[in-house]
Order: structure tokens, then sequence, then C-alpha cells
């Protein structure tokens, strides 16, 4: 299927040049408005001057022309019902369509079945009539016969024609289905999965996994604050990324990693034993620490990126939260130890950096 269908996200194809011009628009706008510049605020005034959103252009001329200020309620409202709700109306679209379809399938198997009847009654009449004829008049009565045999097949050919073209179309709404699914679950910024998603996941390994071979990661980016100051909101966002592409590297199939929340990431891991655990973070940790990042417009050196990790295993009657609460307690002893380094939940292991 093509990518241009899937538009469950809302798609932005402006230049940088264009984008910074957009910015430099959207910023008196929430300024007049005493706006903070918040990501939900700041997506309602970027559509407004990009002239993407039509509906909620309207919305906002409408307040401008009676004079009534653009509050942060109404924003949040804009924001669900111009920006948010466009999802579920495609959500929507989506299982109307699958509804037609299904009706358009019963349809044609009623009709086969009508077809198949009527051919079976006209069989039984002409079978009759064969015992009653004579040889002379049997080759007509095989004609009728033949005929309808033809009429019979023309009908299952015509629905299997129609079957396979509704199969196509289940297929391709299935597939629009799993992407929306998937970009719902998906963290825009890195391509893990997101909160959302990953509170999901740990509540299934609780309830599902065993004890013993079930782990909880939390990776810290160290001093991200430092790079964001120095280098920009920009940098620090390649930098989430390229963090979440090593990790996604080291990962093996299976296994679950997830933007935990700003620079702190979460990875999910089952089947695994301890050792195999600290090991896998190690490599992680150890990839990072090694790489030199540079700023692409200045090849400017970031110097060493590095992060914090901690460690705990799935225990009898654990809940999410005290999963959670171990690992970070390790987080924070890697952090309070000096940062690149990996600690254990288990008597707090130290892993000295390399």
């Amino acid at each position: 299927m093509a990518e241009d269908r899937i538009s469950f996200i809302p798609r932005y194809h402006e230049t940088p040049d264009q984008a910074a011009e957009y910015l430099r628009l959207t910023l008196p706008l929430l300024s007049k408005h005493r706006l903070p510049v918040n990501p939900v605020n700041y997506a309602i005034g970027y559509d407004y001057v990009a002239g993407n959103n039509r509906p909620l252009r309207e919305a906002i001329d409408r307040l401008q022309q009676t004079h009534q200020p653009l509050t942060p309620e109404l924003c949040i409202r804009f924001y669900k019902e111009y920006i948010l709700d466009e999802a579920a109306r495609r959500f929507e679209k989506v299982g109307d369509s699958l509804q037609h379809l299904v009706g358009n399938t019963l349809s044609e198997v009623e009709k086969t079945e009508t077809q198949a009847g009527h051919s079976a009654a006209t069989l039984e009449q002409q079978a009759a009539l064969l015992q009653q004829q004579e040889p002379a008049q049997i080759a007509e009565v095989l004609q009728n016969v033949i005929q309808e045999t033809r009429n019979l097949a023309a009908a299952g050919s015509e629905l299997r024609s129609n079957l396979q073209a509704t199969n196509r179309e289940i297929h391709q709404l299935r597939a629009e289905l799993e992407m929306m699914k998937e970009a719902a679950f998906t963290d825009a910024l890195t391509g893990l999965l997101n909160r959302r998603a990953f509170d999901m996941k740990i509540q299934q390994l609780l309830a599902n996994a065993p004890v013993g071979t079930s782990f909880l990661l939390l990776l810290d980016l160290d001093h991200f604050k430092k790079i964001n100051d120095q280098y920009g909101h920009l940098t620090g966002d390649k930098v989430l990324r390229f963090t979440a592409e090593v990790i996604r590297k080291h990962l093996p199939p299976g296994q679950i990693a997830a933007r935990y929340g700003g620079e702190e990431m979460a990875v999910l891991l089952q089947g695994f034993d301890r050792a195999q655990a600290l090991r896998l973070a190690e490599q992680i940790r150890e990839t990072l620490a090694k790489s030199r990042l540079k700023r692409r417009d200045n090849e400017e050196t970031l110097g060493q990126v590095t992060l914090s990790i901690g460690i705990a295993g799935l225990e009898e009657n654990d809940t999410v939260d005290s999963l959670i609460e171990r690992a970070d307690q390790a987080l924070y002893e890697a952090k309070r130890q000096g940062r690149n380094r990996v600690i254990d939940d288990r008597g707090l292991i130290r892993r000295e950096s390399s």
C-alpha cells in the first residue's frame, strides 16, 4: 500500500527555511495571547500561520473577529478537536469501510446461494424429464442441463472474483490499521515505543513473564540538560535519536525498547538471565560512550555522550511500581557513583565505566 494512504499522523513537508519562517510568525501570535510556548500551543500556532488546517484557522479567525482571547483552555480544546480527533475520524472511516466490505460479501454469497438453489431445482426438474422423454427429446433436456450448469459456474466465478477483490481491500485496510496502531504507540522523535505503549508492555510482562528471566533497564543520558543548553534543542533531539538507534542496534528481536520520558529510555527483556541483561546494558553503554558525535552544521564535536543504566529483575509479588522503583534506585546509584555505568538492583553491583 502506498505510504501516502497512511495519514494517521499529520504530515509536514516544509523546508527548513519555511519552518523557520513559521516559527518567526508563531511566536508573536502566542505572545499576543500570552500563551506559553508548549507543544500543544505551538502546534496550534504553527498550523494557524502555515494554513495547513483550515477548520482550525477559521475557528481562530472567528475569535479574533470578535476580539476574544485565545486561551490555554481553548488551545487544548482546539488541539483535541482539530488535530487529535482527526485520528478518531480515520479509525471510524476504516471501520465503516470494513463494515461495507462485509456487507457486500454477504450480499454476494446470498446471491450465489439463490442462484445455486435455482440451479438445483432446475436440474431436478430436468432429471425428472429425462425419465419421461423419448430418446429424441433427451438431447434438448441435456442442453438445458448444460446451460444451467454454465449459469451456476458463472455465478461461482463471479463470486470468486468479487471475493478476491474484497480480500485485497481487507488486506489493504488491515495494513492501514496496523500502521495506524504502530503510529499511535510510537514516539515520533526516537522511533521507539512511547510511554503509553511501555505501560501496556510492562503490565503484560508482569502478567505473563517468569521470574528470574525478565528484566527492566532504565537508561538516562548523562548531563543532557547541558547538551541542550550549550548546543540547542535540535542537537539534543539528534542525540536522543542516535541513542535510540544504539539501543535498537544491540536489542535482540522480540525485546522491547521505549522512550520513558525526556532523555530517559526503558528496555524490557524476557528470556534473559541476569548476566546476559548486564552484558547487554554494558554493550549499549560502551557503544554510546565510544561514539564521538558532531554537529552537522559546523562539525563541532559534542564531546563524550554517556548513559547511566539501572537494572531490576522481576521478582515474586512485584507490581509495576515496585519493579520500576528498584530500577530507578539502581539508576540513581549509577548517577551517584559518577555516571556512565551500569548498576544492578541486586546488591547494587557496581560496573565501572570504561
